[in-house]
C-alpha cells in the first residue's frame, strides 16, 4: 500500500489506482476542488518526489497541467511541469510527498 505524505502536515495510506482526491477524502482529508474533472485546475498540486509514482496524465490533466505551468512561468514561480499534478485525476501507483499548489 502506497504512503502519500502532505509536506509537513501528515502521511496516508493510500490504494494503488484511485486518485489522489477521492483516496484522501475517504480518509477525512479534503483537498481544494473545483469542477472535480480536470478542467479547472482548483485541485492542482505540486508532486515533490517520484512523479513517476502516480500514473501518467491524461489528455485533458495534460492541457490543463500545462496552462499552469505557463501561469506559474509568467509569475517567476518555477514547478516542472511533470511535477505539476491534478488531484481530481492522478491516479497512486507508489508512494511520493506533495504539497498544495496554490
Amino acid at each position: 500500500m502506497p504512503i502519500v505524505s502532505l509536506e509537513g502536515e501528515k502521511s496516508f495510506d493510500l490504494e494503488s489506482g484511485e486518485t489522489l482526491y477521492n483516496a484522501l477524502e475517504k480518509q477525512g482529508y479534503k483537498l481544494p476542488s473545483g469542477c472535480l474533472s480536470g478542467s479547472c485546475g482548483a485541485c492542482r498540486v505540486h508532486i515533490l518526489d517520484k512523479p513517476e509514482s502516480l500514473e501518467p496524465p491524461g489528455v485533458i490533466e495534460k492541457n490543463t497541467v500545462e496552462s499552469i505551468h505557463k501561469n506559474l512561468q509568467n509569475k517567476n514561480q518555477e514547478v516542472p511541469l511533470e511535477h505539476i499534478r491534478l488531484s481530481c485525476r492522478a491516479k497512486i501507483k507508489g508512494s511520493f510527498t506533495f504539497k498544495i499548489l496554490i
